[in-house]
């Protein structure tokens, strides 16, 4: 940990405990479900005093890592962030929201509330904060995703108009199956780009089960077929708030 820069000297006993925890967090994952389901492990890089509801506290600087997902609209929008990015690590400022890095800060907050309540085991009541997400599962896809839809920087166009899509419906939560873009376009049966070599469509089911909590996705990929199979089940009960936030995606 960099001590070079404290304004004020850090409580010994801390220090040592977030030494121990560092040791401890190496073997262990934890699991985020939203906005998608990810495993994630994470390291204490710093104690950095801050102002923090009017008053200095340490507060407790860490580094996410995104291990794996098998959510493959998860693994969608890592993949077009980091072609437009041109990074798989990112630093996150504290306070700062962008449109672009949406679905990181919602990973970022939380698993702040996750490692507050996990540090209450070690006596540690500091506030958190995130500070870098490294994104280890970019690259990482299986055969059931177009590995060239998803790897090549050109493609972002095609992987933002399918999302941006496939959100239209979702955000009525309507039970029922879609066939893309004809759902959409009123016309267009067939998803056409002058980067693809082909067309395809994209066949979109949609469940309601309220025994989720919030979002569960599937998918498969049919290169013989030109199809792209999504089936998003959803809990009927979600917040507004969520809704919202996955309006931002759009």
């Amino acid at each position: 940990m960099d001590i070079n820069n404290f304004k004020e000297p850090l409580e010994p006993e801390l220090s040592l405990t977030i030494e121990r925890l560092n040791k401890f967090l190496n073997s262990h994952s934890f699991n985020i479900t939203y906005p998608f389901d990810v495993e994630v492990k994470i390291n204490v890089t710093n104690i950095k005093p801050m102002i923090t509801i009017g008053e200095w506290s340490d507060v407790i600087e860490y580094t996410i890592s995104l291990e794996k997902t098998q959510d493959v609209t998860g693994k969608i929008i890592l993949n077009h962030l980091s072609k437009i990015e041109q990074t798989q690590d990112y630093s996150i400022k504290r306070g700062e929201h962008k449109n672009t890095y949406f679905v990181l800060y919602e990973i970022k907050n939380n698993m702040n509330s996750i490692l507050r309540e996990f540090l209450k085991y070690f006596n540690i009541n500091n506030y958190v904060d995130c500070t870098r997400i490294i994104n280890k599962i970019s690259g990482n896809h299986t055969k059931n995703i177009n590995e060239g839809l998803l790897n090549e920087g050109k493609y972002s166009s095609v992987i933002r108009q399918v999302v941006k899509d496939i959100l239209k419906i979702f955000k009525h939560q309507k039970e029922g199956d879609y066939q893309l873009p004809e759902e959409i376009s009123g016309g267009d049966m067939v998803y056409e780009f002058p980067q693809l070599k082909s067309s395809f469509t994209v066949n979109l089911s949609m469940r309601l089960n309220d025994e989720i909590d919030t979002i569960d996705v599937d998918g498969a990929y049919y290169p013989d077929e030109d199809t792209i199979d999504i089936i998003i089940e959803s809990n009927p009960n979600l917040d507004r708030e969520t809704l919202e936030e996955l309006h931002l995606l759009q």
